[in-house]
């Protein structure tokens, strides 16, 4: 007896301390071909999904036109359940500080400063037209064009990597591209959307920019698409 109770609170121990042990980091390609996967399965769903919806909607009305308010609320209930939006993926952080930022290269790309008035790229028109106070001082490793929609870049220290992602996030033309990840990629990466008041905003039809940032270990290494055209752009200090 005294055996079976030592034992049990061995395995007691030994689940308690395996549920408490901290995630182990995933690669990044799993992580991509797990993305896939989930966007094939939504472009397959969705349709089925947006036809339940509507039959759940028209149910309603009609059950509320007859009076029948039990099940009028009975198949409002199941809309909410299926198709409210679920919080966001991530909790949002900080802005940048001076000492936190990780070390990176960008190529092919130049070190510019982000100021009002500056090109977004090089052989642009293009400029930032609102930089928010919190990102004072910083600078951007500028793209050549706005036609290199993939940003790659590796990381030299440990440290926070903050880039910008436009806010037009997916091709809106329908041409989507395999590489291009939309925003729940983006944050199922581990890029969390930082908390300010304001976004980086250019005049490129008055696109917003939303900065996001990743705990990133020296070494790795990361190629990013959102658009198809735009590419992600890297905040450095």
């Amino acid at each position: 007896m005294k055996l079976f109770a030592l034992s049990s609170l061995v395995l007691m121990f030994a689940a308690t301390s395996q549920a408490q042990a901290p995630a182990k980091p995933q690669p990044e390609r799993l992580i991509n071909l797990r993305a896939n996967y989930e966007r094939a399965i939504e472009r397959v769903s969705a349709p089925v999904s947006a036809q339940y919806r509507d039959e759940l909607q028209k149910m309603k009305i009609e059950y509320t036109k007859a009076g029948n308010l039990e099940a009028a609320l009975a198949v409002d209930e199941e809309l909410k359940a299926r198709f409210t939006p679920p919080p966001p993926l991530t909790k949002s952080v900080g802005a940048p500080t001076v000492g936190e930022l990780a070390k990176v290269n960008v190529a092919p790309s130049v070190i510019a400063p982000l100021l009002k008035g500056q090109k977004l790229y090089t052989e642009s028109e293009y400029v930032w037209v609102d930089i928010p106070e919190a990102y004072a001082g910083m600078q951007f490793a500028q793209p050549k064009h706005k036609h290199i929609a993939v940003t790659s870049f590796s990381v030299e220290s440990d440290g926070l990597v903050y880039v910008a992602f436009t806010s037009n996030w997916e091709d809106e033309d329908g041409n989507k591209k395999d590489d291009i990840i939309s925003r729940k990629d983006v944050e199922r990466m581990g890029w969390k959307p930082l908390k300010a008041k304001k976004n980086l905003v250019s005049d490129e039809s008055g696109y917003e920019w939303i900065v996001c940032a990743k705990q990133c270990k020296a070494g790795e290494s990361f190629k990013l698409r959102t658009t198809k055209y735009c590419a992600p752009i890297v905040l450095i200090r």
